[in-house]
């Protein structure tokens, strides 16, 4: 979960009970800012992403806390971030991957995070993707 807060730029939870604490309660609305900065997006594609105007996501950047659809969102995007920087060991490796083609999911990752279904999906290509790595090291 250190990766996990290390994008959102919030203190490491301390277990899943807490992130789901944090999912019930709100994440800081800074975290919008995290994700992006740390996925080197342009406010465009994170409209995209979260599937609003840039009015909506000014506005819910600046809230103390984010409401639990945008909370949910924030932390589907930063979970596949974060397996991604853990499975290629670094962030720019894991950034590239997500904005490329990837055969697996016959899209660009970084275009099915706008709904959790495809999180979902690019999450269990990072770890198809991770498990070869490990097998290729043997």
């Amino acid at each position: 979960m250190q990766a996990l807060a290390e994008v959102l730029g919030i203190e490491e939870p301390k277990d899943r009970l807490a992130l789901i604490s944090l999912a019930r309660n709100g994440l800081p609305g800074k975290c919008i800012d995290s994700l992006a900065g740390a996925m080197d997006l342009p406010m465009t594609e994170l409209c995209r992403l979260f599937r609003v105007s840039s009015q909506t996501l000014l506005r819910r950047r600046r809230q103390v806390l984010l409401n639990v659809r945008f909370t949910g969102r924030t932390l589907a995007i930063g979970k596949v971030v974060a397996l991604a920087i853990e499975v290629f060991q670094d962030m720019e490796t894991a950034r590239c991957w997500l904005r490329s083609p990837c055969y697996l999911l016959n899209a660009r990752p970084l275009d099915l995070l706008d709904t959790n279904v495809g999180s979902d999906l690019v999450m269990e290509a990072i770890t198809a993707y991770g498990q070869t790595m490990h097998q290729g090291n043997r």
